[in-house]
């Protein structure tokens, strides 16, 4: 179950943003849908772990920024959080959050929607012109801080059972 897209929602959720999360193992038209439902978007957030991951978030960020140019990339996750410049130097990714993204995310995106800017947010890494500028670290935050992970934001029945016959 995708626990951090899904944490990382809580806040945006709790103040009326329209949020939706795409699995690509479940959805049998990625492409079609993320174009859709980017069209409108204040940005689009990516998240990925090093490796594979990777390699599908590089190709859904570069179909929507061939489409949608000037929709910001906001890569989070553990990758984009240990290696936050050089992932912000891709020009497939506009913005980074690393660390704990809930608070960082959210106030991006109020920043984003008010047309504010964003350069006192902390956990934030991003490209000013051809600067690369890395905020400082945001404090680890007590979780019972944020709302109630939304789990209405996905279809939970995909992730029951995903794993039986596996021994643990």
């Amino acid at each position: 179950m995708p626990f951090s897209v899904l944490s990382i929602s809580s806040l945006l959720v709790a103040r009326g943003y329209s949020v939706k999360i795409f699995d690509e193992r479940f959805v049998k038209n990625l492409d079609k849908e993320i174009l859709a439902a980017s069209s409108q978007s204040l940005c689009v957030g990516i998240s990925a772990f090093t490796g594979s991951q990777i390699t599908g978030a590089l190709r859904i960020a570069r179909l929507i920024k061939e489409s949608y140019p000037k929709i910001p990339l906001v890569w989070g996750g553990w990758h984009p959080s240990i290696f936050p410049e050089q992932t912000a130097m891709d020009s497939n990714v506009d913005m980074v959050v690393y660390g704990q993204g809930e608070r960082t995310f959210s106030e991006l995106v109020d920043a984003l929607a008010d047309n504010k800017p964003f350069e006192n947010i902390a956990g934030l890494c991003y490209k000013s012109g051809n600067i690369i500028v890395k905020t400082a670290p945001r404090l680890l935050e007590d979780i019972n801080n944020f709302p109630p992970i939304p789990l209405e934001l996905i279809d939970v029945r995909n992730y029951i059972g995903m794993h039986e016959g596996l021994n643990t």
